[in-house]
């Protein structure tokens, strides 16, 4: 079991091993407790099979990729991009004139659908990126590369 707290917003969070519940809050000197709909999760995941095949998986493994460019790239100044008719990008950074097109996906097979290639036209970024659990960058399509987080980072910071 791990307990994770940072000490503000847009920090990564780190095994504190312990912590103190606070009613109402959540955990004590977490700079994400507060009044809110959800102060902790805690779920039950034993094994990567079990984490795999978890409901919140996907949507999980986008707000850890998301973070982490956010806090390793501050420079970068992120967006979300969505359309009228539903078709979206999980997240743009751009700096200066450079614009770069990020969709996250939890699988190491990614797949995106044509919305996204729709919205590429639209916003014309210098690059667009799958970021995956994967160990090497590959091309998915024309001017889309598949690539793991720490790879995007390396490469933008």
């Amino acid at each position: 079991v791990a307990v994770c707290s940072s000490q503000s917003k847009g920090e990564r969070k780190v095994d504190v091993c312990q912590g103190e519940l606070l009613q109402g809050f959540g955990l004590r000197g977490d700079a994400h407790g507060g009044d809110w709909h959800r102060q902790v999760s805690l779920l039950a995941i034993e094994s990567m099979e079990d984490l795999f095949a978890h409901p919140v998986y996907g949507a999980s493994y986008e707000g850890y990729v998301i973070e982490n460019i956010l806090t390793e790239l501050p420079r970068w100044q992120p967006a979300f991009y969505r359309t009228s008719n539903g078709a979206e990008i999980d997240l743009v950074i751009s700096r200066g004139e450079r614009i770069i097109a990020i969709e996250v996906k939890s699988s190491t097979s990614p797949k995106v659908t044509r919305n996204f290639y729709n919205s590429l036209e639209e916003i014309a970024p210098e690059q667009a990126v799958v970021i995956a659990p994967v160990e090497d960058e590959y091309p998915l399509a024309q001017n889309v590369m598949v690539k793991p987080l720490s790879l995007l980072i390396e490469q933008l910071a």
